[in-house]
């Protein structure tokens, strides 16, 4: 689920966001941290190095992840095209997108 805020969500509401969504994802996985960079995109926009900023995660890192969902579509021409809000999908949408920007899925036929 998207929440909506009136202000910036801070590094820790987005971390406790996703531990939220998947309450037996550890914090040491890279699932978790690609997670929290779609989430801060989703407020920050599509730039790796502010999401990168924003979480204290390295930018090599976050900028390989956005680089794979750029080529997959979902940050794209500066916005995220994804569906995270849909009440019964969105959820596996999120960490459908989450394995494309870890580079294990690839979006295909829109």
């Amino acid at each position: 689920m998207i929440r909506t805020l009136k202000k910036t969500p801070t590094r820790r509401q987005i971390r406790e966001w996703v531990l939220d969504l998947d309450q037996y994802l550890e914090e040491d996985d890279p699932s978790f941290d690609a997670g929290c960079v779609l989430l801060a995109s989703a407020y920050h926009g599509p730039n790796a190095d502010r999401c990168a900023k924003l979480l204290q995660l390295p930018r090599v890192q976050v900028r390989e992840w956005g680089k794979n969902l750029a080529a997959n579509g979902v940050w794209k021409n500066g916005r995220i095209y994804a569906d995270w809000g849909d009440e019964k999908l969105g959820g596996i949408e999120f960490w459908c997108d989450v394995n494309v920007a870890l580079g294990i899925l690839e979006r295909v036929g829109e």
